[in-house]
C-alpha cells in the first residue's frame, strides 16, 4: 500500500472549504484516477455520504489497476441501533459495492463513530464482521475525531483500520501518545485533513475572512 491516498469527496460533493470550482468532472476525476495510479497512489477513500462519490469512482477507475478501495456507513440517526439498522448497512454495503462495480473492497469503516455506543451499537460491528467473515471486505474498522472515541473503541472492538485527523496544526493524537497506542496494537491509521480542506495550500489573500481572526 501506497503511503498516500485519494480521497473523493469532492468527486461527488461540493466540498472543501478551498474547492471554488465545485464538483469534480468526470474529465477531471479520470485523468486524477490515472495519474494517481501511475505515481504508486492505488488507496481510494470514499463513502456511501459523499452524494454520488462511489458511482463516479466505479465508472472512472481502470479495472484492470489494483485499487484498494475504503468505504464507510451511512450515519444511523436514531437514538439505539437494532435489526433495521444492521438491514440497512448490509443494504448500504451491497450499493456501494455495486456502485463501486467491486466484488470486495479493502475497507469498511463505520462514519459516525458514536453510532457504535448507542444502546445495540455493537450489532451494527457484528455485521461488518459478517462481511469480512465472507471476503466482502478485507479490513473493518471507525473514522474518528478525538481521543474520547479512539478510547472507546479500543476497549470494547477489535478494528483492522482507524481513520482520524491529524496535520501540521492539529497533531493532538500525536502528542497525547494515541497514535504510538495505536500502531502498537497492528490498526492501519488513515490519516485525513492532512491539508485542512485544502487551507493550508491556500494563499494567505485567498482565505475566507474568518481565518482573520
Amino acid at each position: 500500500m501506497s503511503k498516500l491516498a485519494l480521497g473523493t469527496a469532492q468527486f461527488g460533493l461540493d466540498y472543501g472549504i478551498s474547492n471554488v470550482h465545485g464538483k469534480t468532472d468526470k474529465h477531471n476525476v479520470n485523468q486524477i484516477l490515472e495519474f494517481a495510479y501511475n505515481n504508486n497512489i492505488d488507496t481510494i477513500d470514499t463513502a456511501a455520504m459523499y452524494g454520488n462519490a462511489e458511482s463516479v469512482v466505479g465508472g472512472s477507475i481502470n479495472n484492470s489497476h489494483s485499487w484498494k478501495i475504503v468505504t464507510k456507513t451511512p450515519s444511523f440517526i436514531g437514538d439505539c441501533v437494532d435489526k433495521t439498522d444492521v438491514e440497512r448497512l448490509r443494504r448500504a454495503f451491497k450499493k456501494s459495492i455495486l456502485n463501486l462495480g467491486r466484488k470486495n473492497i479493502y475497507g469498511l469503516l463505520i462514519h459516525s463513530c458514536d453510532d457504535l455506543f448507542k444502546p445495540g451499537g455493537s450489532l451494527l460491528f457484528k455485521e461488518m464482521e459478517a462481511l469480512k467473515s465472507i471476503g466482502a471486505v478485507e479490513k473493518i474498522g471507525v473514522s474518528v475525531y478525538s481521543s474520547r472515541q479512539i478510547e472507546m473503541v479500543l476497549n470494547k472492538f477489535n478494528i483492522d483500520l482507524i481513520q482520524l485527523p491529524i496535520n501540521i496544526l492539529d497533531q493532538n493524537l500525536l502528542i497525547d501518545g494515541w497514535l504510538k497506542k495505536i500502531k502498537e496494537k497492528g490498526i492501519e491509521i488513515h490519516a485525513r485533513s492532512v491539508f485542512l480542506q485544502g487551507v493550508l495550500l491556500m494563499p494567505r489573500h485567498t482565505l475566507p475572512a474568518y481565518f482573520s481572526d
